[in-house]
């Protein structure tokens, strides 16, 4: 009886193992690369060589750095790879921390959008942490929406990808992998990515799809280069209408169509990096598969983006343990920087009130000289124990203080005061080594003109006569700001 209970026992024990192996999960919820030795090389050294043979042997160009996202094919390397590296090296990896990579299903049949919800992805380059908390709020915000682990196992379109994002990266990111098969769904899932877009800064998107397949060279061409010129001009209704006709071919159709569209939704521009067929790779024109790369591009003249709200919450969080801190046991805390948008310099000042809206302390950088997280510190302390015009903040006060925060834009020079729009615009004025600067929001709290304005600004932060900006020696300089304050 014990013999036959202990036989049963170590079958599902062998059981539990074996799925564990074949799904490519573990205790660590890890997705094992599957396909490494497939579509890739599996040895590391061998797979380094490849990428960097890639990306030697195109031509160099200069990082695009109004770049959103690329679709990009996601066959074997040794026909597709460098296709895929067209668009993978204009990428700026300073911008992004986390890439959200949208893909097919080729093995099963899925009804949703589904989101990896693994902790790590796995590859001969090493892991990639998954953005859970992106995941999570994806799961929560939209419908249609699937969370799973081992229906991602075998998949190749999502996994081809990471080993040109490490090789680019070369330092920590997280992802966010996506699969989805049903073309009624790429609005949903466009109207997703529009969300996580403006609400988080720093994410890349990378949509993957070959194109048609097995035809002879000259039809393919043709096909793809329909489909190419539908997909650049955006025209989403049309290229739905051909794939459904057989008369344009995307194994990742709804990837592509989610990119066009949430493309259209953003104001982004789509154009084709590198087009070629496995017959350009091969010589082997009879039956042939295409591969095109795409830059997700905005526009030169669309704003910058605003900062996401998650970020504005951990900008007012460094600032606030900064002041309580320094206050109590006057010392600056350590605190732990994992995204590159605090690593880089920014104007910034950091304004302190009290409750009932006295002014307590502003002081900050105009000019982008410090690091944002070491500007968000040393300016906290500046404007709570060095501004002169007030004396040190105390313990007691911390409770009834409010932080704002303004992050500056660069500032640029006008030669005419029209160019300034009171309540958008913060002014700096310099004339022979003296200067002074009022931020945006002075306007509507004191409600002056810009005459009183700029006559405020002169003699009052400046200490030159009021009517100084009038001078051909005097410098206007303007500037947007971000404000955002514990309040809100």
């Amino acid at each position: 009886m014990k013999s036959n209970l202990n036989k049963v026992l170590l079958s599902i024990l062998f059981f539990i193992i074996f799925t564990c192996c074949v799904y490519g999960v573990n205790s660590l919820n890890i997705r094992k690369p599957v396909n490494a030795g497939k579509f890739y090389p599996s040895n590391k050294m061998e797979l380094e060589n490849m990428l960097k043979e890639f990306f030697n042997s195109l031509s160099t160009k200069s990082q695009i750095a109004n770049l959103e996202g690329v679709i990009v094919p996601h066959a074997g390397y040794n026909y597709s790879g460098k296709v895929a590296a067209e668009a993978y090296k204009q990428i700026d990896t300073s911008k992004f921390d986390t890439v959200v990579i949208i893909g097919p299903s080729h093995y099963l049949r899925i009804k949703n959008i589904l989101i990896s919800n693994s902790n790590f992805w796995e590859t001969p380059l090493g892991r990639i942490k998954i953005n859970n908390n992106i995941v999570k709020n994806i799961e929560n915000n939209f419908k249609d929406v699937e969370l799973s682990s081992s229906k991602f196992y075998k998949e190749h379109s999502i996994e081809v990808q990471l080993p040109f994002l490490q090789y680019i990266f070369k330092r920590p990111f997280e992802i966010v992998p996506v699969m989805v098969n049903d073309k009624k769904l790429s609005s949903n899932l466009s109207r997703i990515l529009f969300y996580l877009d403006k609400n988080y800064n720093n994410i890349l998107f990378v949509f993957t799809t070959d194109m048609s397949h097995f035809h002879n060279y000259e039809k393919a061409n043709k096909i793809d280069n329909k489909t190419i010129k539908l997909i650049t001009n955006k025209n989403n209704s049309s290229l739905k209408e051909n794939l459904n006709n057989n008369t344009c071919e995307l194994c990742g159709e709804a990837s592509v169509l989610s990119a066009m569209e949430f493309s259209i939704k953003s104001g982004y521009n789509l154009n084709l990096v590198e087009y070629k067929n496995s017959g350009d790779i091969t010589q082997n024109k009879d039956r042939v598969v295409g591969y095109g790369s795409f830059l997700i591009e905005s526009s030169a003249a669309e704003k910058e983006k605003k900062i996401s709200p998650h970020l504005k919450d951990r900008i007012l969080e460094i600032s606030r343990e900064t002041l309580d801190n320094y206050v109590k046991n006057n010392k600056i805390p350590d605190i732990n920087i994992h995204s590159s948008f605090f690593k880089k310099k920014r104007g910034l000042f950091i304004t302190l009130r009290t409750k009932n809206g006295e002014l307590r302390g502003c002081l900050g950088r105009i000019y982008p000289t410090m690091k944002l997280y070491e500007g968000i510190q040393k300016m906290t302390v500046a404007s709570a124990t060095r501004d002169p015009r007030f004396s040190p903040v105390s313990e007691e006060e911390l409770d009834n203080i409010i932080i704002e925060v303004s992050i500056l834009s660069k500032p640029k020079k006008v030669n005419n005061i029209e160019e300034i729009e009171l309540g958008k615009h913060g002014v700096i004025i310099k004339k022979n080594n003296r200067s002074g600067v009022f931020l945006p929001q002075v306007a509507g709290e004191t409600g002056w003109s810009k005459i009183k304005f700029l006559e405020h600004l002169c003699r009052d932060k400046a200490g030159l006569n009021k009517d100084a900006w009038k001078s051909s020696e005097t410098e206007i300089y303007i500037f947007t700001a971000e404000v955002f304050n514990e309040k809100e």
